[in-house]
């Protein structure tokens, strides 16, 4: 069973994480939720876009820079993740991550994960009145996709069926829409280098002769 990784909303999820062993019903504490986003300027809502789609909150996943940020230490990090029995399988470069723990934040959870047009997940985060407040969004459904913020210290790593991967603090947690019924984690580790051999071994010599041969002919013409 996957351990509570229980996280405060003071300055937008960014007062680091709490461990806890309570079981899914249980409620995590909540911090002071009047804080600001990110690097302490105001959090900002962004209603520009058609009324019919689901706003985002600036003040919670981050604007462009933040993403610019997000993605880079993904690429650096998360190779990537599956479903696959008997679980989700996190294939992952990290030396520092162990398996992911589930994300409990007072106001804030999944609702669902669906599919945008361009045929990639994307997750419908449920924003309760005053979480919205705190980070300066509209209550209501909120959509995120990898490489937003999640708060100060907050990242979505990767969004699939039913489950949203994160990294918050430097730690692996998750969000799933089904609080009782959490999935299995299994992590593989890859290195993040390679080691390159130069042709194979058992096949160098005979390459080798074939070109000598190829020259000497070049030379008797």
């Amino acid at each position: 069973m996957a351990t509570l990784l229980a996280l405060s909303v003071l300055g937008g999820l960014g007062a680091g994480p709490a461990l806890a062993e309570e079981e899914p019903d249980s409620t995590a504490a909540a911090g002071d939720e009047s804080a600001e986003a990110g690097d302490g300027a105001p959090a900002e809502f962004d209603d520009s876009e058609d009324e019919d789609e689901t706003p985002r909150c600036v003040g919670l996943l981050g604007n462009d820079d933040t993403r610019e940020d997000n993605q880079a230490r993904r690429e650096a990090l998360f190779v990537r993740a599956s479903w696959s029995e008997p679980g989700l399988w996190i294939l992952h470069r990290s030396d520092d991550w162990e398996e992911p723990k589930l994300l409990v934040t007072e106001g804030l959870s999944l609702a669902a994960t669906e599919l945008d047009d361009d045929g990639e997940w994307q997750a419908v985060l449920e924003l309760d009145d005053d979480f919205a407040v705190g980070h300066g969004c509209e209550p209501g459904p909120v959509l995120a996709g990898v490489d937003d913020a999640l708060g100060a210290d907050g990242q979505v790593l990767a969004v699939l069926r039913d489950v949203v991967l994160i990294e918050v603090s430097g730690e692996l947690a998750f969000l799933y829409t089904d609080d009782e019924d959490w999935p299995e984690f299994r992590m593989a580790w890859q290195a993040p280098w390679r080691v390159l051999y130069h042709g194979d071994p058992g096949h160098s010599g005979s390459k080798s002769k074939s070109r000598k041969k190829s020259r000497r002919k070049k030379k008797r013409r």
